[in-house]
């Protein structure tokens, strides 16, 4: 019988146990890829920002989410720091 689970990679990251909301163009990754990179660092990804909400990843672009994550004083992490993040995987 084989499970499909995604593995944590590094339980020590940043997006451990956090709820993670993805908006705008992310350089060089889809939203896709870059949710299941979160997932894969022990994340969890969702559509909206909410008082729930630990982190949002804002690329270009981000609007209406990025503007709720400020209002609600949630960590926005955008395109230079979530390459260094990325390159320490």
């Amino acid at each position: 019988i084989h499970h499909e689970q995604t593995e944590i990679i590094n339980e020590d990251s940043i997006f451990n146990e956090k709820t993670v909301v993805i908006t705008g163009k992310i350089e060089n990754l889809s939203r896709d890829e870059l949710g299941e990179i979160v997932k894969s660092l022990g994340g969890k990804v969702t559509g909206s920002v909410s008082s729930n909400t630990d982190i949002v990843i804002a690329g270009e672009k981000a609007g209406s989410k990025k503007t709720r994550a400020e209002e609600l004083e949630i960590r926005i992490i955008e395109n230079e720091e979530l390459k260094k993040i990325i390159e320490n995987i």
